[in-house]
């Protein structure tokens, strides 16, 4: 499930995790280089629902989000 927000708050709610742990993350699930090419990169804004990405994007980000969450 995704939120309104930016995406590095739709990964890492309680902002635990350096710029560095979540670009780890986001190239272990293959996003780096499609989130770093769209505007604003870990800031981007993510709409209700993050309906202004794909299905597999989203799943690719919730899959990051759980990662992190085992890295704690």
């Amino acid at each position: 499930m995704l939120f309104s927000g930016t995406l590095r708050q739709n990964i890492d709610i309680a902002k635990e995790f350096t710029n560095e742990q979540i670009w780890e993350v986001m190239e272990s699930v293959s996003l780096h280089e499609k989130i770093e090419s769209k505007e604003g990169g870990l800031d981007m804004v993510i709409t209700e629902d993050g309906r202004n990405l794909s299905a597999g994007e989203k799943q690719l980000i919730c899959i990051a989000r759980a990662i992190l969450k085992v890295k704690r």
